[in-house]
Formats: structure tokens, C-alpha cells, sequence
């Protein structure tokens, strides 16, 4: 059943007809110095409207950990004009909805509005934006919240990869959870959430993305005086410490289950590297989510079928690639040197014509199923614009997808795939495990 839905996905993804970026993405920059960037799109009478901030674990300060978190989820509780069940009411009165979102390098305020209530759609936005309240109730409550998500349990993937992300990161925001932890939570106060916003939430650090049924000008006309509100200079980007090389760490983590869940991290890259797009080729044909994978394929015939799989983790300064299989103790190491092997293979020829142009046509196919609103278009605009790749990624992708070769496979897979230095977390019985072909490693 697994293998014919991978097959039934990889084919949905191959059959679609190329969707061209043709749309034009401008930019102009408002006199705050908020930058704008713009794409219009007549699919649907509908506008997204969205604001990134680069206010995230990164510019949290030691021992707030949390506070980024705290703050986007509390800034559209409440404002001077509007409560929070009058902030979701007026929006979808509006024919629309807002929420917010934070993620590992941003946090964002996402408005989508018919085209008609554009202006109404920018009001919404700016009142959140300029006049959140952020009240002792509404902060103690969001703590309370995020209380409750640290102290439920992990189980399986959730556990080893919290474990991995840890070791990988050390000492760097990346490697802790975006809610922080309850002694920094408690440690947190209005007057932290209201100086993080005062520090981050400003013109010059963020940017304002628009998708949808609006045209430059009318854009520039509502835009203008609405944002003129926002005003505010950015404090000073704290300075991260360099995330340390990995070097060969095996952990366990005891848990009495039947399977042992293994979780394998190698050296990764920045979502704005210049090995990023090979690197994701790489990875689609050593593991990608298809059949063709040299992982499936390396499982393939035998009992029991182990579905081992890679991916690429990138933000924006770091990034990790990362492994994850399921199996029986007794197969660890077999399933272990398997992958290992697959990874020594990719590193020492080059990858067949067919393997590029399978993973080429994924990338080229794949991307647009990651932009099917326009909301998800404008956060991907915004995120690659403050990643430092430009307003025009999406324009240039196809064209720097094409251009791959297997060389630039090879390279990646001799720089990346280090398979002398590597994390392995293993969740499960020890006891149980057969780590003959494992070493190192602690409880």
C-alpha cells in the first residue's frame, strides 16, 4: 500500500503541467522603510496580504527564551480598537480571515481579504501591528498555552528529532523549542514582550508581501498612508556564535516499544547557500519521498520493507540533512550500514541522466504545490527576499534547476554526506538493539 502511494504521489507530481512564474514580482519602498513586494494574480478576486519580521529565536535574548513566540502569538489578542473576537469578526465580515504564524528565522501577520475590502484588509493589519495591547491576561494566557505544548510527551520522530536538532545546533537558538522552556517562560514579563516588539517589530526589519487581485498602483495608493503608521528603528541584531562541526555522537533514548525509531543528522545548508538546490537534488534521489529513491529501492525485496527516508532542513543561517527510518532492534545495524553505504555509493560516481532528470522535473513540479494560495505564495516571496535571494526566486528557479549537472551532485554529495561525522539518535529499547556496525554512543 505504502509503495503505491509513493508511486500514485510521484506520478500526480510528474504528470501536472509546468506552471511558469510568469508573474512579476515588483518592489518599491515606503517612506518608513518598509520594503513592499508585490505580485498580481487574477485567479481568484481575493488578496493576501502578509508581514514578516525577522523576530525569531534569533534575536531573543538568554534566558527570554520564548519571548519571540509570546509575542506573535499575542500581538492580535487584543489592540486599542478591537478585541480579539472583533479582530477574527471583522475579518471574516470582510470576507476574510488574519492569524499569526513564527517559524525558526520570522514570525509573520497574514490578512487574506477579497479584492473589494483591500483597504479594510490593510486597516486590520495595521491595528495589529501598531496598536496591540498585549495585556497581563492575554500574555499570562499564551504562557499557560505554551506550557501545556512543552509538557506533552513526545513519542518516536518527535522525540529523536528534538534530541537531534539539540545536538546538531549546541548552544544556537536553532536547537531549542520556539516555546522556550518553563523556567524561561516564568522568567518572561510584559515589559520583555513589549520591548521585543519594540525592537523587532519595525519597518526596516521586515517586509510587506501582496498577492492576489490587485494591480501595482491601486497597491501603492492603500498601501502608502496606511503603513505610514508604523514607524520604530531596529535594535541591534544579536551576534550568533558559529554552530560547532559536527562530530560522530550516537545517543539513545530508552523507551520500551517494538520498533526502534533511528534519526540521522548530517552537515546541512542555509536556505540561501549556493549548494542548496543541488543539494536538494541530492537528496531526492538518495531518499526523496518517491520510489525511485536509492534508499527505497536499496529496502526493496526484502522482509520486512523499512521505508527510509532523507530530507533537507534549512533555515536561514543553518541547516542539517536528515534521515529517519523505523525498524526491528534486531535490524539497526543492518538498516544503519545501508544507509551508510547508500551514502559512500553517491560519493563515489555520478549520478545516472536519468536520476537528474527525474529529480530536476520533482524540484521544477514540486515547487508550485508548495504555492497553491496566495497566501502561500506571499510567505514564500517574503522568505526568500529576507533569506537575501532576491524578489525574483520564483523566476529564476526553473532556470537554475536546469542548469544542475551531475557534477554539481557529486560535489554536494562529497562536501555534505559525511558519513565519518555524523549525529544518530536511537529511540527504543537498548537492550534489544543489535549496534554491532554502531559505534560510540551513551544512555
Amino acid at each position: 500500500m505504502l509503495k503505491k502511494t509513493l508511486l500514485s504521489t510521484l506520478l500526480l507530481i510528474l504528470l501536472l503541467p509546468v506552471l511558469a512564474f510568469g508573474e512579476e514580482v515588483n518592489s518599491f519602498t515606503l517612506p518608513n522603510g518598509l520594503t513592499v513586494l508585490h505580485m498580481e494574480k487574477r485567479t481568484t478576486q481575493t488578496i493576501a496580504i502578509t508581514l514578516l519580521t525577522n523576530a525569531s529565536v534569533l534575536q531573543e535574548p538568554q534566558g527570554k527564551e520564548g519571548v519571540a513566540s509570546l509575542t506573535a502569538k499575542s500581538i492580535m489578542t487584543g489592540t486599542k480598537h478591537r478585541n480579539f473576537k472583533r479582530i477574527i469578526e471583522d475579518a471574516a465580515n470582510a470576507g476574510g480571515a488574519v492569524d499569526t504564524s513564527i517559524g525558526p528565522d520570522y514570525s509573520s501577520i497574514n490578512v487574506s481579504i477579497v479584492r473589494k475590502e483591500a483597504a479594510y484588509g490593510f486597516d486590520l493589519l495595521v491595528d495589529i501591528l501598531v496598536d496591540p495591547t498585549f495585556s497581563e491576561e492575554s500574555i499570562n494566557r499564551k504562557k499557560q498555552e505554551a506550557l501545556a505544548e512543552l509538557g506533552q510527551p513526545k513519542k518516536g520522530f518527535g522525540l529523536a528529532g528534538e534530541m537531534l536538532a539539540k545536538d546538531i545546533f549546541g548552544s544556537s537558538p536553532y536547537g531549542r523549542n520556539l516555546a522556550g522552556t518553563p523556567a524561561s517562560l516564568s522568567a518572561i514579563t510584559r515589559d520583555d514582550v513589549l520591548s521585543f516588539y519594540k525592537s523587532y517589530y519595525t519597518p526596516k526589519n521586515a517586509v510587506l508581501v501582496v498577492v492576489g487581485a490587485i494591480s501595482l498602483e491601486e497597491l501603492k495608493g492603500i498601501a502608502g498612508p496606511y503603513m505610514a503608521e508604523w514607524t520604530g528603528e531596529t535594535a541591534k541584531q544579536p551576534v550568533q556564535e558559529k554552530i560547532a562541526t559536527l562530530s560522530k555522537k550516537v545517543s539513545f533514548i530508552q523507551r520500551v516499544q517494538d520498533k526502534v525509531t533511528m534519526d540521522l543528522g548530517l552537515p546541512g545548508v542555509a536556505r540561501n547557500s549556493a549548494d542548496y538546490d543541488a543539494v536538494t537534488a541530492m537528496n531526492f534521489i538518495l531518499g526523496g519521498l518517491a520510489p525511485s529513491s536509492r534508499l527505497t529501492k536499496a529496502f526493496q525485496g526484502e522482509t520486512p520493507f523499512y521505508p527510509v527516508y532523507s530530507k533537507v532542513i534549512s533555515m536561514k543561517e543553518a541547516g542539517y540533512l536528515e534521515v529517519t527510518a523505523e525498524v526491528n532492534p534486531g535490524d539497526v545495524s543492518k538498516v544503519f550500514g545501508k544507509v551508510i553505504g547508500q551514502m559512500e555509493d553517491m560519493k563515489k560516481g555520478q549520478v545516472s541522466d536519468e536520476e537528474l532528470k527525474t529529480a530536476q522535473e520533482f524540484l521544477k513540479q514540486s515547487l508550485p504545490l508548495q504555492l497553491g494560495s496566495h497566501r502561500d505564495t506571499a510567505e514564500f516571496i517574503g522568505k526568500m527576499w529576507l533569506s537575501g535571494l532576491g524578489s525574483d526566486y520564483l523566476s529564476r528557479y526553473d532556470a537554475l534547476v536546469d542548469k544542475m549537472t551531475k557534477e554539481d551532485i557529486l560535489r554536494v554529495a562529497k562536501k555534505y554526506l559525511d558519513t565519518e561525522n555524523y549525529l544518530l539518535v536511537l529511540v527504543g529499547d537498548k537492550g534489544k538493539m543489535d549496534l554491532s556496525a554502531i559505534e560510540g554512543g551513551k544512555k
